[in-house]
């Protein structure tokens, strides 16, 4: 049973999804990823999105197996009007950061339409994530979108803009180094 709609899951319809997205992720556009990740948020009730989620961590944990093996726990403070509807925290490891953010408490952020299961970026719009180790100007990169993200000078160090790491998915799990 999957604990998450309490019914049967269907391996061999998982196993031929899975198959589809790992060809389309296999395609040369930079910007395959990204809209296969818009496409699936837009169709989220199939779970296929959470298919998807699910095998881009895992191969995440593959290929930066030190980082997220060995390295060190640094919870991170967001700041902002949407602070508290967040939850992030970055790994550390020989000069390598990885950093996961994720909403929290945002039933009342999803769009008008509870169906659409869109949480819109510009309702964290001003909230920002510190990232302490980096420095503004230094490049991530989404490992669930492929997307680049650059961070921004805040105070004394560089944080991450919430509404950008938001635009494509409202989660992020990014790499540095």
């Amino acid at each position: 049973m999957d604990p998450d709609n309490r019914r049967p899951v269907d391996f061999g319809l998982r196993a031929r999804q899975l198959g589809e997205l790992r060809a389309r992720l296999s395609q040369e556009d930079p910007g395959a990823q990204a809209l296969l990740a818009r496409e699936l948020l837009g169709s989220w009730e199939d779970g296929r999105i959470k298919l998807l989620l699910t095998h881009l961590g895992l191969v995440a944990r593959r290929e930066h197996g030190a980082l997220f093996g060995d390295g060190a726990y640094l919870p991170l403070s967001p700041e902002g009007a949407r602070a508290e509807t967040l939850c992030a925290f970055a790994r550390a490891h020989e000069g390598q950061r990885a950093v996961a953010v994720v909403p929290r408490l945002a039933a009342g952020l999803i769009d008008d339409d509870p169906r659409s299961g869109r949480l819109a970026p510009d309702r964290f719009a001003g909230t920002v994530v510190p990232v302490p180790g980096l420095r503004p100007g230094d490049k991530l990169r989404d490992l669930l979108t492929g997307e680049e993200r650059v961070l921004h000078q805040h105070g004394q160090g560089a944080a991450l803009a919430v509404d950008e790491l938001f635009s494509t998915l409202p989660v992020a799990l990014l790499v540095f180094g």
